[in-house]
This record gives C-alpha cells, structure tokens and sequence, in this order.
C-alpha cells in the first residue's frame, strides 16, 4: 500500500491544475492497485490514478497506446452525437508528455480523468440495471466499428482461444503436478464430455464466419459507470479492448450478469439462469448494435453464452490443478468451486438454450 505522500509525488509527474486534493484506495479489482484523486474544488471532480501490473500486461508502452487511440476515437464519434449519455474518460499525460510514468522502483503508473458522482454495481440486480448494461456495453462496440483494427495491440493473446486453452488444460492434467486431479475427477470428466460441442463456436469464428471487430472482453456489470439516476453512462477497464467476436462479449455479460448465484458459491443449487436479466441485458444490446449485427452474429448469441462459461470454467479448472497461480484464492478447493459454478450454470443455460433462442427471435 502507497502512502499518501508517495501518491502525491507519483501525481506531481502528470498533467494536473492542482495538488488540493483528498486520495481513495479502490478496494474493487484484482490486477492494479487503484486510488480516486478527488479534488476539493470544484467537488467530485479528479482523476484515476493506478499503479499498473506489468505482471499481467508487460509491454506498458504499447497497452497505453492503445487505450489513448480507442479513447480519442470514441471521444471523436461522441462529438458528432446529441442523443447519447456515453460518457468518456480521458489519458492524463505526463509533464513530459508520455502516457505513464515510471518510477524509481520500476513501477508504471497511468493517470485518467474521472468521470464524476458515477457508481458501480458488482451486479445485474434488476432487470432495469441488465438492460442499461448491454445497451450500453452494445454501443461501446458500435463506436469502435469503424476503428482501424490493425492498430490496436493485443495485450493478452489467445485471450479467448478455446483450442489454446484446452492444450494448456490438457498439459497441466497430464503434468498433474500438485496431485490435484484425483480430487476434480467429475469435474475433469465433465470438460471432456462437452469440449467437441463447444469447440464448434470456436471454429465457426475462425472461419471468419463473423467479423472481427474491437471488442471489450471483459463486460462484468461493475465495468459499467452509472449515473445518479441509475441510467448507464460509461464503459471502462480497457486493459483488454482487442480485436475478437462480438459474441465474446455477449456471452461473458450473460456468464456473469445472469447467473443467480455468485462466481465462487459453495452451495451448488443456488446456480440458475436468471431468464428476465437475460431478456433485459439482451434487449438493450441489440438495440445498440442493431447496425452493425450480421444474422450469423444473432444466430450464435446463444451459443456465445454456453462458450463463455465453458471456457471460464476451463481456466478455473486448469488453474486449481496447476496449484492457483493466475487466479486469487483463499482456501486450497477455490478455483475447484468456481468451476463447479460454471458448469452448473452451463447446464442451465442447456436446458434454457430453445427459450433463450426463442427471447433473441422476438427482440430483432
């Protein structure tokens, strides 16, 4: 933890009209170390001040490049509309004009505007909050269609590559070096029971069966900003923009928006599919990508879903029996947990696959 002071001098070396201001650490989010820089005058005004993971992300220079070119581009599109809430935040440069600043210690840090008195939430609560989610996590990629792809920097690749996670999975099971397989084998027998299923999205993906475009890959809830009036005003966490399937997106919010239950609940039955936060996160994504969607894209929403959860469970599977090195853990079964979540909700989604169809054909 940095002190105050610290902060303050890692503040100094950015862009800003004053150091009058009051330091929050934000307790939220596993990779960086974060803290609002609020300023006393004008109120609630301020910046985003983190401390990068160069664990994670280890080309500081070309992460932060990207994050500026998508900003500036959605910046750019935002001026020439009247009839949108999408707010945008900004990339503080540095004194001498460099997106991060490093320090004597070798850490990177960034600093972006802070878009004021927006909140959070962890999670679709309602339908009303699910539907202000994927309207506008829907919109975020319409803005971005027209961005030139081959200038953004893949910062994790094979992100989501199911044929690359599934050779890792099969490695780390054959090495079995914690000895943690005996204890996951329904889990195990599971993955294999449903890999050549899942695997067919994949394909139809990389056959250029749908567009490649800029996508967030990453569309939890609590990576939407919400105004006052709990109306959705802006996306971030950018770390992972790269180029990938809409459906990546779709499916991931649905895996984590519309699951009943928690990520790491002990208590298996609680796992359902909630079908109204479905219908709602749905309704608002396709109204904000009604543009730009092709039919293959609509046709395979559904089957985003039951990849995205496949492929989590995958990783938290491969994770517990290479003995919890990428994921945070806090007793030895966790990652195991997670993943008997996600093949539950997979069920779920299995059984409600014709319903869920039959929602996506009436909201087109």
């Amino acid at each position: 933890m940095c002190s105050s002071t610290h902060l303050l001098e890692i503040l100094q070396q950015f862009k800003v009209k004053s150091l009058d201001v009051k330091i929050e650490t934000v307790q939220e989010g596993h990779i960086h170390s974060s803290y609002k820089i609020l300023k006393y005058s004008p109120p609630n005004n301020g910046y985003f001040l983190q401390k990068i993971n160069q664990t994670v992300f280890q080309d500081v220079e070309k992460l932060m490049t990207s994050i500026d070119l998508v900003t500036k581009h959605i910046s750019h599109k935002l001026g020439n509309l009247t009839d949108t809430r999408f707010s945008n935040f900004k990339v503080i440069p540095t004194i001498d004009d460099k997106l991060f600043y490093k320090d004597a210690k070798n850490s990177y840090w960034r600093l972006y505007s802070l878009i004021p008195e927006a909140h959070s939430f962890q999670k679709m609560e309602t339908p009303e909050i699910a539907y202000e989610c994927g309207k506008i996590q829907g919109q975020f990629i319409n803005l971005l269609s027209d961005f030139p792809i081959q200038k953004m920097y893949t910062a994790i690749p094979n992100f989501h590559n199911l044929e690359k996670r599934w050779e890792v999975f099969q490695f780390v099971l054959e090495k079995d070096l914690m000895n943690r397989a005996k204890f996951a084998n329904d889990e195990i027998d599971f993955a294999f029971q449903k890999i050549d299923t899942i695997l067919k999205l994949h394909h139809f993906i990389n056959e250029g069966s749908v567009p490649k475009r800029l996508i967030h890959n990453d569309t939890k809830c609590n990576n939407v900003l919400f105004d006052k009036n709990n109306k959705a005003i802006a996306v971030v966490d950018l770390d992972t923009v790269m180029p990938g399937s809409l459906l990546f997106d779709f499916g991931d919010a649905i895996r984590t928006g519309a699951n009943t239950a928690s990520e790491d609940e002990k208590n298996i039955q609680k796992v359902t599919l909630d079908l109204k936060l479905f219908k709602s996160y749905s309704k608002g994504f396709l109204q904000s990508t009604a543009a730009i969607l092709t039919q293959n894209e609509i046709s395979h929403l559904v089957s985003a879903t039951h990849y995205m959860t496949f492929i989590i469970g995958l990783r938290f599977l491969t994770d517990y029996l290479d003995g919890d090195r990428y994921y945070k853990t806090t007793y030895s079964e966790h990652n195991l947990i997670r993943t008997r979540v996600q093949w539950k909700f997979l069920q779920e989604l299995e059984k409600n696959e014709k319903e869920m169809h039959k929602i996506i054909m009436s909201l087109r």
